[in-house]
């Protein structure tokens, strides 16, 4: 049906998903045996109310942007962008913390890859600038600092288990240093990623004007100080 629509858009795509089916396969993991399960990019309003004994994440994108965001093909994520309601019942779990962490799912498909609607390869970039946005909306007390470095630092720590999060001896030296008067609007030609654009054009963010990683000063201001390979992969040896 949707293959023969003429002119495929974000809302002939939600279509395709829609929240019961989201809600009902988290009520399906819900219902398992399993231990530590974890419910990755929550994005329906639906799926708040069957959240119970398992950890869950957020994106920006499912946090920001919606059917009505004017993105076209590049707006084409899986799950789907839905609608403003969705944005206000994710934006409150993740404020009263039935959803634990906002995460990126960072997907830096080309512009090449997102052109034609049908065609289009689902994901949007979002590592370099999760942070920066919800820094500015930490600023203008969208979310408190507290809550922020909870959901961002220490839980993603403590649900995977990781060496990070806190900053105590022994721990990951994992820090960025923020000017919170250091605001900008975003835009592609700032970003580092090769895929040459970002969802998130015009939006405000806080750049952190120092990053550093495992004690080493790895980025500042926005300039990368360190070489290709100094990255570490964060997997099972931490688990």
């Amino acid at each position: 049906l949707f293959r023969e629509t003429k002119s495929l858009n974000l809302s002939d795509y939600l279509h395709s998903r829609p929240n019961e089916a989201e809600e009902k396969m988290v009520q399906k993991i819900v219902l398992t045996d399993k231990k530590n399960v974890h419910v990755c990019h929550v994005s329906a309003k639906e799926s708040i109310n069957v959240l119970r004994n398992v950890t869950s994440e957020v994106t920006p994108h499912h946090l920001l942007l919606n059917i009505d965001s004017d993105l076209g093909a590049k707006g084409k994520v899986n799950p789907p962008l839905r609608t403003e309601k969705d944005n206000e019942t994710l934006w409150n779990a993740l404020l009263n913390e039935t959803i634990d962490i906002v995460a990126s799912d960072h997907a830096p498909h080309t512009l090449e890859e997102k052109q034609e609607f049908d065609n289009a390869l689902p994901g949007v970039p979002g590592v370099e600038t999760t942070l920066p946005i919800m820094m500015y909306f930490m600023k203008n007390e969208k979310i408190s600092l507290r809550r922020l470095v909870n959901a961002i630092c220490e839980k993603p720590a403590e649900i995977f288990n990781l060496n990070k999060g806190e900053i105590k001896k022994g721990f990951d030296a994992d820090l960025n240093v923020f000017d919170l008067k250091n605001e900008k609007k975003i835009s592609a030609d700032m970003l580092h990623s090769k895929c040459g654009w970002t969802p998130f054009e015009n939006f405000h963010a806080i750049f952190p004007i120092c990053t550093i990683i495992r004690g080493e000063v790895v980025v500042e201001n926005n300039e990368i100080m360190v070489n290709p390979g100094f990255g570490r992969f964060v997997g099972e040896k931490y688990a």
